[in-house]
């Protein structure tokens, strides 16, 4: 958990972004990004396993906050979320996840983000 950590603290923000939408030609810099959100995936999955949240939480947060299309990032930040005893939280980024894709792509969400909101939909407390 900790070299998922430190790797994610590396991140000073999107490759390159110098506030215009310029440093987005250049394919180097989006695959520096996406690498970033993958390592925020695998960190999510691993700090479930691990039982570790609080580890990773504030990390991965950040990721989702800079890939808000990214459907698995949201997913895995939703699950992070529930098994921190924040359901409602997770609940409520479900909200904003599916506003957001409706309004920018006019989609629904995928089956990851469905299956994470039915899995802490399933698992919580009636």
């Amino acid at each position: 958990m900790d070299r998922y950590r430190a790797a994610l603290a590396m991140s000073h923000g999107r490759c390159a972004d110098d506030g215009t939408s310029e440093f987005r030609r250049y394919s180097a810099f989006a695959a520096i990004d996406e690498e970033y959100a993958a390592v925020a995936r695998e960190a999510a999955l691993a700090a479930i396993a691990a039982g570790r949240i609080g580890a990773i939480l504030p990390a991965v947060r950040r990721a989702a906050e800079l890939h808000p299309l990214d459907e698995v990032l949201q997913a895995r930040m939703m699950l992070l979320l529930a098994a921190d005893g924040r359901q409602a939280e997770a609940f409520a980024l479900y909200q904003r996840v599916r506003e957001f894709l409706a309004a920018e792509l006019g989609v629904d969400p995928g089956a990851e983000l469905q299956a994470a909101y039915t899995e802490i939909l399933n698992a919580a407390p009636n």
